[in-house]
């Protein structure tokens, strides 16, 4: 197993960071980092009102992006899309 000797090996290879999947009209599920490490995977969901169009779960990728490609909310009609019933 090869193993590095050199003084500045880590300098060489930073850890992998994928920026914060922030969605316009959405969240994630659970407490928001700025930025996250290869394999960490984040749960997305939408505001009220608004449908969740792709995966709900990404997962950070050695390139630094996101896999599957992080989803978009899009405004939901009344009784379609799970957008549930209108206020009132």
């Amino acid at each position: 197993v090869p193993v590095c000797q050199c003084p500045l090996c880590g300098a060489l290879s930073p850890e992998v960071q994928c920026p914060s999947p922030a969605i316009p009209h959405g969240r994630e599920a659970g407490p928001s980092r700025a930025q996250y490490s290869f394999g960490q995977q984040v749960q997305l969901q939408c505001e009220p009102g608004f449908v969740l169009r792709g995966s709900e779960r990404v997962q950070c990728q050695p390139d630094g992006t996101w896999r599957p490609p992080v989803p978009f909310c899009e405004r939901g009609e009344w009784g379609q899309g799970g957008a549930g019933d209108p206020p009132g």
